[in-house]
């Protein structure tokens, strides 16, 4: 008879009730648990099995059908079979209790599996007694029946016994050698398809029929359960919690082994050599290895080491376990003992494929004939996953995110708790490098952290966290993330330094970044041209590092709106978009770019988002406010456009312009066309706009130079100054960023010139150039006891005159053009002056520093740091660590709510004369525009509010209604 692991349901049937019909008069008696620890001295009841029950069927049932792990306890049975734990028992009937023709032996009689019905009777009282006696009896041969067992090397043993007169009882040995012999057959058989079926016999010898009990009525069949009865026998309740009770003592005494081997003949490991002779003669032999690396275990490979079934049995145990190395060690150990052994190498390659090692598994499983589909179906989802993973890194288009999938897929094949191998954690490492993006980054470092701590000399992963600082590429405060790269592509290969890809990555590296500063270089000088070719040329080096490239492209685009490339640059900033999503700062180009290019509309509508989605952002804030006013200003008359030429034409441009259309519009030749006759006098009126000084000025900062009040912005609305015959020449410091006044004094006299109209131009003095200069204007200086004897802002009034100095010059300007007034007299100017002098010397340490690293160009940076840190006595950046930061505005704070408190006295604002502006505004505003240039007014002002509450409201509001005169700064 064959059972198979589909066995067919009608089949099991049959036999079931074969069985019922052949041993109707019989009951089981029932069995307890018994630790080995107890064997020497058991005393328990045994659970009594038809003799004719086959070592196949037994080890079908609980072997291939419950996956019995027999080493957890011993069970002695009367009449030659082994059973299951109890909790397993228990198991197995909530599992079948409901099903039909369950194979396991279910006598008639009975109400379930497992349960002895009570009878008191006294045929069953009887019939206990009569049990009882044959477990005493076969108690005398329970050492035959452990060699019997050990020698199935842990698995189920037969032992034929008569319960009858004594003269009988020799025949146990000769049964127990025909059991052997039995085993060793079904063993040596070879597997059938697969490897998955067992051959099995029924044993010649039969136990003789006991007599039978009284049947049972149907009234006792509904009996209580006795107190004392095996643990199924109790209400389903108790019996569900009992068998989780018992399932968890199990677990934490160890993980039963699962024999998760491909069965070869019976299915049963294999029988170590001499056993059964060893058994047949009396001795025992080693024990068997058990699921957990104990004494036992131990103890039988020591005794036995060249055994290859003990190893193999071992390595099953640390499989179970979890010890996925050892059990590997103790695998290839037995595979060299018995090379052709398809057992233990089923189990190797299970092994192999549990370390993530799929090639290693295959190559196995190709020495095993029997080895079918599904025995390789884990080790092939493993590589096939791993190859696709390769595939989608190794390709200049490959998906990032497809290997990440394909690296999980191959991880669900690993063994419980083992960790993911170091080559598909590199891999891992390399798909985010793949992807490219923050998060990304943030992963890769985490695994390269992660194999660093394992081994300090892994180069490959070392250069991987070399290549996620690169692509990140943060310049935050201390080293940036190109520093740290090149710290660890350099450690890389100091550690092998034939890694191609340190090598590689490093001189990558440090190309893209020679590019990009001489660019940035460029930029600085005020040469876009050269700016926007070397961009191009960085963009070149590594199409792959997306982040930098981003900002690469941004930077193009600044350069390309310099040049009015307006679509360049807008083309510029989506493509940067493109390639990092959250890089805001390409969003806030990008408005420009679309403002400058003629559509503030759509310009203030991308502002507004960024600012709904940035509420804090106070420089967004501005851009937004300045675009708001490019609109307004849009919607008039473009004069420029009339004419057709730029915003910086000179006079000769507008007149050449001007003749140029009115040879085409002039009424004369166009006979009467009234959209050509209005489009002409617009071109006149454009000339007559543009070639005034004065009223160009006044257009260009939005204001209406045909209103008679001049209207300004902000609220505040002033006479036209009078108009001068030569324009004022204005003396001021350059910056790096050419065209741009930051000097907190020269902005006093930009502020006043501006505020009344007055035509005028910029002259550019570097410091060293300063008093040359006025010397050659034959400007005296200044009075003895001053810090220097010339000084800038100075201006040259159109008599030819040259006043140096912020406040001689806002007397002169007031004098010669007193509308609109200054107001000088203003009590606030000498409490402002006061407190601006004082907010200066504190964070003088601050500014000191930053004015020739931020702003200044190489001759005054050199001029400025020499003289200065003569004044101060120390060097400039020395002094910024000792006294800048927070202790300079913490010492500026109380200085700061001054200002404020004088602001509030007015709180209809926006000035300090509520809707009066005077110099004092401009004293404030001069101080808060340096600030902005050296990135520190968003700082000042979080310091103005924490001084007095409302003290950023009250700064902004009067430096945003100076922003009128702010825009003229120069060009």
């Amino acid at each position: 008879m064959e059972f198979k692991d589909e066995h067919p349901f009608e089949k099991r049937k049959a036999e079931a009730e074969r069985i019922r019909q052949k041993y109707a008069d019989r009951i089981p008696v029932i069995c307890e648990k018994v630790e080995k620890s107890d064997i020497a001295t058991i005393d328990k009841k045994k659970y009594l099995v038809p003799a004719d029950l086959t070592v196949g069927q037994f080890v079908y049932v609980i072997r291939k059908r419950i996956k019995l792990s027999p080493e957890k306890a011993i069970f002695i049975f009367v009449d030659e079979v082994l059973p299951p734990t109890a909790a397993l028992m228990s198991s197995i009937y909530d599992e079948h209790k409901d099903e039909d023709g369950f194979l396991y032996i279910t006598y008639s009689g009975e109400n379930t599996f497992g349960e002895a019905v009570q009878n008191a009777d006294a045929d069953a009282n009887a019939h206990a007694n009569q049990a009882q006696a044959r477990q005493t009896h076969c108690e005398k041969w329970f050492q035959t029946l452990r060699c019997s067992r050990r020698a199935c090397n842990g698995q189920l043993s037969l032992a034929h016994h008569r319960a009858s007169p004594k003269s009988q009882i020799g025949q146990v040995d000769v049964n127990l050698q025909a059991l052997l012999d039995d085993l060793e057959s079904q063993r040596s058989a070879p597997p059938s398809d697969g490897g998955r079926s067992v051959r099995h016999r029924g044993t010649t010898e039969q136990m003789p029929k006991t007599p039978s009990p009284k049947k049972k009525s149907a009234t006792s069949r509904k009996c209580k359960f006795d107190p004392d009865s095996h643990p199924l026998n109790l209400p389903p309740d108790q019996l569900r919690r009992l068998s989780a009770a018992m399932a968890r003592e199990e677990a934490r005494n160890g993980t039963p082994m699962h024999l998760d081997d491909a069965p070869v003949a019976d299915g049963l490991s294999e029988q170590p050599p001499a056993t059964g002779a060893a058994a047949a003669a009396g001795h025992e032999p080693p024990a068997a290895p058990v699921d957990h690396d104990g004494p036992e275990a131990a103890g039988a490979v020591n005794a036995d080491p060249s055994n290859p079934t003990y190893l193999s049995n071992r390595a099953a145990a640390y499989m179970s376990a979890g010890k996925y190395e050892a059990a590997l060690s103790d695998s290839l150990a037995a595979s060299r003992l018995d090379a052709d052994n398809d057992k233990i190498l089923h189990r190797l390659a299970r092994i192999y494929t549990s370390l993530g090692r799929p090639q290693d598994a295959l190559d196995t499983y190709a020495r095993i004939r029997s080895a079918s589909a599904t025995d390789m179906a884990a080790a092939r989802q493993a590589q096939n996953s791993i190859a696709i993973a390769q595939k989608q890194i190794d390709a200049p288009d490959g998906n990032g995110n497809m290997a990440l999938w394909s690296i999980d897929q191959a991880k669900q094949t690993l063994g419980f708790g083992t960790p993911m191998p170091r080559n598909w954690q590199i891999l891992r490492a390399k798909a985010n490098l793949k992807i490219d993006s923050l998060n990304s980054l943030g992963e890769v470092q985490a695994i390269t952290q992660a194999l660093m701590r394992q081994n300090a000399g892994d180069a490959e992963a070392i250069a991987l966290a070399g290549r996620s600082f690169y692509l990140k590429d943060d310049k935050g405060a201390g080293k940036s993330d190109y520093d740290r790269a090149e710290q660890y592509f350099r450690q890389a290969l100091s550690f092998d330094p034939d890694n191609a890809d340190a090598r590689t990555w490093l001189r990558t590296m440090k190309k893209l970044q020679r590019a990009r500063d001489q660019a940035n270089d460029f930029f600085k000088r005020g040469n876009y041209t050269a700016a926007v070719d070397n961009y191009t040329t960085a963009l070149d080096i590594d199409p792959s590092n997306k982040i930098t490239n981003a900002k690469l492209l941004g930077n193009r685009a600044l350069a390309n709106i310099k040049l009015k490339n307006y679509d360049a640059a807008r083309s510029d900033c989506d493509r940067a978009l493109k390639l990092d999503p959250t890089y805001a700062k390409a969003k806030r180009t990008r408005a420009k770019a679309v403002g400058e290019g003629g559509d503030w509309e759509q310009a203030v509508r991308d502002l507004k988002g960024l600012a709904d989605e940035n509420p804090g952002d106070n420089d967004l804030a501005r851009e937004l406010r300045n675009a708001e006013i490019e609109l307004k200003k849009s919607k008039r008359k473009d004069y420029y456009s009339i004419l057709g030429i730029d915003k910086d034409a000179g006079d000769k441009e507008i007149e050449k312009a001007y003749k140029r259309k009115a040879a085409l519009l002039h009424p004369d030749k166009t006979q009467g066309d009234e959209e050509k006759t209005r489009q002409f006098k617009d071109c006149l009126e454009a000339k007559e706009i543009l070639m005034d000084a004065q009223k160009r000025h006044l257009y260009d900062q939005g204001i209406d130079p045909n209103d008679p009040t001049g209207g300004m912005g902000g609220g505040i609305r002033h006479k036209p100054a009078s108009t001068m015959s030569e324009e004022i020449v204005l003396y001021d410091i350059p910056s790096r960023d050419p065209n741009k006044s930051w000097s907190l004094n020269p902005w006093k006299s930009r502020l006043a010139l501006n505020y009344k109209g007055v035509p005028y131009k910029t002259q550019w003095v570097e410091y060293p150039d300063i008093a040359p200069t006025l010397k050659a204007l034959d400007v005296k200086p200044n009075p003895e006891g001053s810090p220097v004897a010339y000084t800038s802002p100075a201006v040259r009034l159109p008599s030819g005159q040259v006043v140096q100095d912020s406040w001689p010059i806002a007397q002169e300007l007031e004098r010669l053009l007193p509308e609109p007034s200054l107001h000088l007299d203003s009590a606030y100017i000498p409490k402002v002056i006061d407190i601006i002098t004082d907010i200066a010397v504190a964070i003088r340490p601050i500014y000191f520093a930053a004015i020739p690293r931020k702003l200044l160009n190489p001759p005054s940076a050199e001029y400025f740091i020499r003289t200065r840190t003569e004044r101060v006595g120390i060097d400039l950046n020395t002094w910024e660590e000792k006294e800048g930061g927070e202790k300079a505005w913490a010492n500026a704070a109380p200085h700061l709510g001054r200002i404020v408190a004088l602001l509030q006295e007015h709180p209809e604002g926006p000035f300090f004369q509520g809707a009066t502006v005077t110099y004092a505004d401009f004293i404030l505003v001069g101080l808060l525009r340096f600030l902005e240039r050296l990135d520190l007014l968003w700082h000042a002002l979080d310091v103005c509010e924490a001084a007095k509450a409302g003290g950023r409201k009250s700064v902004e509001q009067v430096y945003f209604a100076s922003v009128e005169w702010l825009k003229r700064d120069d060009h």
